[in-house]
């Protein structure tokens, strides 16, 4: 069988979950799918070194600027992916992009979160102008299988986009993957950063469905109430947002105590998780969730809020609170870090919830559900 992989993710210089979802399912698809041929298809101005390897693999790589091949793809319908990659028995596109394609291929996709459809105010306008060229709607009507990151997402396409409830899987992606932190000691990251204090850690890109504004209040509150001795991290790239979340920096009595650290590098990323006292993730929406995750692997207890698809994931794992009430998410500030018995509680269930997620598990349901379609196709054709 020879299965088309859309890529492009893997191009991005600051990767996300969505890129992190596609580096770690290929990386172990790839090796459980021997009797099948991977054309690896991508685009990048700049050469993509790939880790990807292995006699089953052929690379396809497009050389063009993205802005271009997008405007390409939107207005003109060209290029289609058979034209990089030959003929294929089936396409797999491990996140929503602009595509053209054979209506002869039968197409797998995977979606992380309809937060374009559900929270459109909290995108960007340039985000929210991103989809509507890519055409979401019109790319799930095309596709034979899709893939849902939990139960939640599914039940969001199949309502959202009346689509046959039999042709769309839930399949949770791996919590196995976080990078090793060696050669990044928590004394370097320290001084790195200038973290003279115990911290909590918030991490994410810093747009409003991450709620933001709400972490920084509850910690201005939670310091105030109960002097608390830490600082509060914010690790992530800011957003088209900022300016807002900078004016209620500034209003802050605390903002001192608020340390904006910018996107971090996977290794620091884990011993930032490591270091950390407790981590925050109070999302309004999420397909998902791979930070709280991250977090409690390592043995960080985590604060998150009841919003989908977070109770679903982590269980029982964390301490979950509404995601909108600051009062609510300063106590529960408050327990996590003075509290001994709340904390424990809060990462008893963490290896019982972890266990659930297994990079190998998802490549297996993945590549299942990938050669049913192309199977199902080729004896319909």
């Amino acid at each position: 069988m020879r299965i088309a992989v859309d890529i492009r993710s893997l191009a991005e210089p600051r990767p996300g979950g969505v890129t992190v979802y596609a580096r770690q399912l290929l990386a172990r698809l790839i090796p459980q799918d021997r009797d099948s041929s991977y054309v690896l298809f991508g685009n990048s101005w700049k050469k993509q070194e790939l880790d990807l390897r292995g006699q089953n693999v052929i690379r396809a790589q497009g050389r063009w600027p993205n802005k271009l091949m997008n405007a390409s793809l939107a207005s003109l319908a060209w290029p289609s992916v058979e034209r990089w990659t030959g003929k294929i028995d089936v396409l797999f596109m491990p996140n929503l992009n602009f595509v053209q394609f054979s209506k002869k291929t039968p197409l797998v996709l995977t979606i992380h979160d309809l937060s374009f459809e559900l929270f459109p105010e909290l995108l960007s306008r340039k985000r929210r102008l991103w989809h509507q060229l890519v055409g979401p709607r019109k790319l799930v009507q095309r596709a034979s299988r899709i893939i849902a990151v939990s139960e939640s997402t599914r039940r969001d396409i199949i309502e959202l986009f009346n689509y046959p409830k039999d042709r769309v899987h839930t399949v949770y992606s791996g919590a196995d993957h976080l990078a090793d932190d060696k050669g990044v000691s928590e004394a370097f990251l320290r001084k790195e950063f200038s973290l003279e204090r115990p911290y909590v850690l918030s991490l994410s890109f810093l747009e409003p469905r991450k709620n933001i504004i709400t972490v920084l209040e509850a910690f201005d509150m939670a310091v105030t109430r109960y002097a608390l001795p830490h600082d509060l991290v914010l690790a992530g790239s800011p957003s088209w947002d900022h300016p807002r979340l900078e004016s209620v920096l500034r209003r802050l009595r605390h903002s001192d105590r608020i340390r904006c650290i910018g996107y971090v590098s996977e290794q620091k990323k884990a011993s930032l998780l490591k270091a950390a006292s407790a981590f925050i993730y109070p999302s309004l929406y999420e397909g998902f969730g791979f930070p709280p995750l991250e977090s409690l692997r390592v043995g960080t207890p985590v604060i998150a809020s009841i919003a989908p698809s977070l109770p679903e994931v982590l269980r029982n794992s964390s301490l979950l609170v509404a995601p909108d009430t600051v009062s609510d998410l300063t106590e529960a500030i408050r327990s996590i870090l003075l509290d001994a018995d709340v904390r424990r509680a809060a990462l008893l269930e963490a290896q019982d919830t972890l266990d659930r997620y297994r990079w190998d598990d998802t490549a297996r349901r993945t590549k299942e559900i990938i050669h049913e379609a192309a199977l199902e196709h080729a004896y319909r054709n």
